[in-house]
């Protein structure tokens, strides 16, 4: 069976909030909280693993997820397992701080390589940047063999809680539009990963 990330909340269905340009948002309340959990997914003009290797190289993928303004990777936690240390900051949030523990995982299928990667924040690593905490986030990326095995399923799915009340406001009205920009912007910009440069762990945007 295909690991599947743990979830911290109940959550309930849902909701198609954005049909459009081949991208297909969805959102869905989380017991416990205000704040939303966003869901996307298009498909990608290039193969699963090339797209995920490409999106590894940090240097990159910042030019698609604009939010994290520094980020720094802590070390290993065991096979396809490692710490990563990020800054946010998406007004009206500013200099929010957490450590994530990133794992991902790889099928062979009848109808190409099957990748999905997760990460949830870890509790027991105390960020080295200043900033506020995030009280909490998860997600997770599945990269899906599509046509032939030429084209990739993306989905991508995130729970953000950088607490305050009044923050949530503010967290749920950009929560679809922005999970929208995100894909569009990966899926205009695939072509920086057709040749993905090696991971390198020692790099750092701090």
């Amino acid at each position: 069976l295909f690991f599947t990330a743990p979830l911290l909340f109940s959550a309930g269905k849902w909701k198609k909030e954005i049909s459009k340009e081949n991208i297909t948002v969805w959102t869905r309340g989380v017991e416990g909280t205000d704040i939303r959990e966003a869901r996307g997914r298009t498909v990608i003009d290039l193969e699963p693993k090339k797209l995920f290797l490409g999106m590894e190289d940090r240097d990159r993928f910042s030019k698609v997820v604009t939010d994290i303004v520094e980020w720094k990777e802590l070390g290993s936690c065991g096979e396809r397992c490692t710490y990563v240390y990020e800054k946010m900051h998406h007004p009206p949030l500013k200099d929010r701080v957490y450590v994530i523990k990133v794992q991902w995982e790889e099928e062979e299928t009848a109808k190409g390589t099957r990748i999905r990667q997760w990460w949830e924040k870890a509790r027991d690593k105390k960020p080295p940047g200043e900033g506020v905490e995030m009280v909490e986030l998860y997600g997770s990326y599945l990269f899906e063999p599509a046509g032939g095995g030429k084209k990739t399923k993306f989905t991508y799915t995130y729970f953000v809680d950088p607490g305050g009340a009044a923050l949530a406001f503010f967290v749920n009205r950009s929560l679809a539009g922005s999970t929208f920009d995100i894909l569009k912007a990966l899926r205009k910009d695939c072509l920086l990963y057709t040749s993905p440069s090696p991971r390198d762990r020692t790099r750092s945007r701090m």
